[in-house]
């Protein structure tokens, strides 16, 4: 250390900032850019559950990303970690990208210019590890690193010959657009390797037995494909505990067309069609073309009736044939929201679903709504000793407006038309004097007026209830396999009874609830057997979703004006 006489100071690294701590278990499904962090393999970042603790200790243990469509876990970093309106964590995600498998092909090179043996450049593609000098060796003749205020990657010389001038670097990128809704779905292979959304039972598993409860695949949760196999995941994790998932309706789809191929004469070619997109109905095509990916027109014959398409495969069509194109479409209307929900069936009373998605002039950020709800909620959890009886609707959200897609003319809408996507289970958000608040207390199974199962109206019943059987689970996890005694009997019922009565204390639950051993259910059999059966019937608290005054005139008042006069 260089000799020192007086008073010093310097300017260090940022400092993290504060963070609620909730006890709510968040998982959030997603990509990180682990490219940026040194040895990320050894870290265990990839198709895992990672805790994250605050914005800084994301950073260094998944990445950052202002990029946040290929990124998807920078998303919950930005609103959990760098919200305005305060930040509450930890988080668990898992990452899906792994950049040993999802990069480009070939290596990219650059030229930097090295002056007192620093460089550096802007890139978030960039495979740390990968960045190389020719006959020279990272960490040994020069360091690399990161910086996620700018988004630059900086080359520091480390030897006694400083580089300098113009140097050739080299290093492998990932590609984030190599992920696909299967690589989000995941699932676990026959050898026990767990990935996705699949590797939600590691949460327990791994880390020191928390037990999931929210769960979001952050933009991934717009896909059908996803979305199920979010609510399937949620199902007796572990065997044993229930979850509640948020997703989002997209603000763009497919939708299909069908055209005669004659109209599209030559301008079809370079139009590409994959083998669910070729009706059925053209006989000319056979079996085996159907059954496999078709691939791009390359040419169309319309005097002959010939289209060809692919390496060489052509097919003959005759006048009356129709081909099937999808094109894309905008969900960018209440209307639209609407009857995309139904026709692709997000409904159930395990989710919640919201549309649109919302804007933030000052950081110029876009949110999917699904994930702000994650942030009230464990707000509100953390109010209530992490029981999860009060909603994420009518909480503020760090937005000024509501976000229709990048070409959409939908200027917004107020209370009114929220309540109408209410009304079908679709939660929002809207502009209530100058603030952006969540709206909307339902689940995604609920429509106004219809004979569901009463559980499914609100999301805090089904959190609630959620919260009242996993919580039995663990808190008696330890007496299986022990003698089942009297004592034992009594002592279960006392313990759970006054967790019940805690419940209504705080608001949870409304009533008297009761636990109950009852002889009806506990048939001599099953108790041979040791299997026994407690109930549990409660009254989850209503939400106050509406209040009416009705205010009347009377000229009763009328009198206080002839008071004291002749």
């Amino acid at each position: 250390m260089a000799y020192k006489h007086g008073m010093y100071a310097y300017i260090g690294n940022s400092a993290a900032k504060s963070v609620t701590s909730a006890g709510t278990v968040a998982v959030y499904v997603g990509t990180a850019p682990v490219n940026l962090v040194k040895g990320y393999k050894e870290k265990g970042v990839v198709n895992t559950p990672v805790k994250l603790s605050n914005y800084l200790h994301a950073q260094k243990t998944v990445g950052y990303s202002v990029d946040w469509e290929n990124f998807t876990i920078c998303e919950a970093i930005g609103a959990h970690f760098d919200n305005k309106l305060g930040n509450i964590g930890p988080i668990y995600v898992i990452n899906v990208l792994d950049p040993e498998i999802h990069k480009k092909n070939a290596a990219t090179t650059k030229i930097l210019n090295f002056v007192n043996g620093r460089a550096e450049f802007i890139s978030d593609t960039v495979i740390l590890d990968t960045v190389a000098i020719a006959e020279k060796t990272q960490d040994v003749d020069f360091s690399v690193d990161y910086n996620f205020t700018t988004g630059k990657v900086l080359l520091n010389s480390l030897g006694s010959t400083p580089l300098e001038g113009n140097i050739e670097i080299s290093f492998s990128e990932v590609d984030p657009t190599l992920i696909d809704e299967n690589a989000i779905i995941g699932g676990k292979t026959a050898s026990g390797e767990y990935s996705g959304i699949g590797a939600l039972p590691l949460v327990y598993n791994k880390l020191q037995g928390l037990i999931p409860n929210l769960l979001s695949a952050l933009k991934f949760n717009e896909n059908k494909k996803v979305y199920n196999a979010m609510v399937t995941a949620i199902q007796q994790v572990n065997d044993q505990w229930d979850a509640f998932a948020v997703a989002d309706i997209p603000l763009t789809g497919e939708a299909d067309t069908e055209t005669d191929i004659y109209e599209y004469s030559g301008d079809v070619t370079g139009t590409f069609y994959t083998s669910e997109e070729i009706k059925v109905g053209i006989t000319a095509f056979s079996n085996k073309l159907l059954s496999k990916p078709i691939g791009a027109v390359s040419a169309v014959d319309t005097s002959a009736g010939t289209v060809t398409i692919g390496e060489g495969n052509s097919e003959t069509l005759t006048v009356g044939d129709t081909v099937k194109k999808t094109v894309e479409t905008t969900i960018d209307t209440i209307e639209e929201a609407m009857a995309w929900k139904v026709n692709n069936a997000y409904d159930s009373e395990r989710t919640k679903v919201f549309w649109p998605q919302v804007y933030d002039a000052g950081t110029e950020r876009i949110f999917h709504c699904s994930t702000l709800a994650i942030v009230e909620f464990m707000r509100a959890d953390n109010l209530h000793k992490n029981v999860p009886c009060e909603t994420c609707s009518n909480k503020e959200i760090p937005a000024t407006s509501q976000y229709f897609g990048k070409n959409s003319k939908n200027t917004g809408f107020d209370r009114a038309e929220a309540n109408n996507l209410n009304e079908v289970g679709i939660s929002t958000a809207y502009s209530d004097g100058g603030k952006m608040k969540l709206w909307g207390g339902h689940t995604a199974k609920f429509r106004y007026g219809s004979d569901d199962d009463v559980r499914c109206v609100f999301d805090t019943y089904m959190r609630t209830l959620m919260h009242l059987e996993n919580t039995f689970q663990k808190r008696n996890g330890a007496e299986i396999d022990k003698p089942f005694t009297p004592a034992k009997r009594d002592s279960i019922l006392n313990y759970e009874q006054n967790a019940l009565d805690d419940l209504v204390a705080i608001g949870a639950l409304v009533g008297e609830p009761k636990i109950y051993f009852l002889a009806s259910e506990n048939s001599t059999e099953d108790m041979i057997q040791g299997d026994f059966k407690f109930n549990i019937p409660v009254t989850t608290t209503p939400q106050f979703k509406s209040a009416t005054a009705e205010v009347n005139y009377t000229d009763e008042g009328l009198s206080s004006l002839t008071e004291g006069v002749e």
